[in-house]
């Protein structure tokens, strides 16, 4: 690692690990979910996960805070892990194999070091501030696949119109994102509707060329943000900022359609062509 930051960066990975065995006990034993007031899944193993890798945290990294999806903030915030115990809960609860933790370590405001790992696969991402972004699967279930780090980079696709990209909109509660994904189904080669985890670990391997996301949270993209800019990709708000925190971040009133923040993350190759047709076809008064 390029940073100071070596010791943590590994409890994160044996803390993501963590959340991995409880995740699988609670889909192993059956659960009950729920609904959160934006109209997203909850279930017990989610916050059973981020229990656990709090306590994995705690342990080896005792002075560190945390803000988590589940649980809220705790202790110091200058210096602390963020936390999305389970993204992709919807795919978690129809036994859809893209789905795990994301932990971030984000010191004076800035994240030096991420981690996202596909549960079912046995598939970590890691990145790390000047140290690049890697991925590798587990020794014991490798089957031929790679176990040793492999280096990720983004894709070379320069134009809309060669491009594959991933949407996450909830149509149904918030319809006119429908026609947002129109705009950009019609411009592109082709498209696909991943969560956060899978959309910005493709993005950062290569897979896809940009992924859009409304309506999001710090521990959405806590340890995405890096992956994607290690990897050599462009992470950014509507705006052109480069951001996890938003209007819409802790907001409590999800009943209106919050078209004030979305995350852009590319290959920085289509990232301005993006921006251009994504800021053209919003409502006038969302562009702010």
């Amino acid at each position: 690692m390029a940073t100071s930051y070596a010791h943590e960066f590994s409890a994160m990975r044996r803390a993501a690990h963590a959340a991995t065995v409880v995740i699988e006990k609670h889909l192993a034993d059956g659960f009950k979910h729920g609904f959160k007031a934006d109209h997203t899944f909850v279930t017990v193993a989610d916050e059973a996960a981020e229990d656990a890798i709090k306590k994995a945290l705690k342990k080896e990294c005792p002075e560190y805070g945390y803000l988590g999806e589940e649980r809220g903030a705790e202790g110091p915030q200058n210096a602390r892990f963020i936390i999305d115990p389970i993204d992709g809960t919807g795919n978690f609860i129809r036994d859809l194999p893209s789905y795990g933790p994301m932990i971030g370590l984000e010191i004076d405001g800035e994240v030096v070091a991420g981690v996202l790992r596909f549960t079912q696969q046995r598939d970590t991402y890691w990145a790390s501030k000047g140290g690049g972004a890697f991925h590798a699967f587990d020794a014991d279930i490798g089957g031929g696949r790679p176990t040793t780090p492999q280096r990720l980079h983004v894709s070379k696709a320069s134009k809309l119109s060669e491009s594959f990209f991933s949407f996450d909109g909830l149509f149904k509660k918030w319809p006119k994102h429908a026609d947002t994904f129109d705009v950009f189904n019609r411009a592109c080669l082709n498209s696909r509707f991943y969560s956060c985890l899978t959309s910005q670990a493709f993005v950062a391997s290569g897979r896809i060329d940009f992924a859009l996301i409304p309506y999001w949270q710090p521990w959405d993209f806590a340890a995405a943000r890096i992956l994607v800019e290690e990897a050599g990709g462009r992470f950014t708000n509507q705006h052109g900022q480069a951001t996890i925190f938003g209007k819409t971040n802790y907001a409590s009133d999800y009943t209106k359609p919050h078209y004030a923040d979305w995350i852009i993350a590319s290959n920085g190759r289509v990232h301005d062509d993006v921006l251009e047709l994504l800021n053209a076809n919003l409502p006038e008064n969302f562009k702010k």
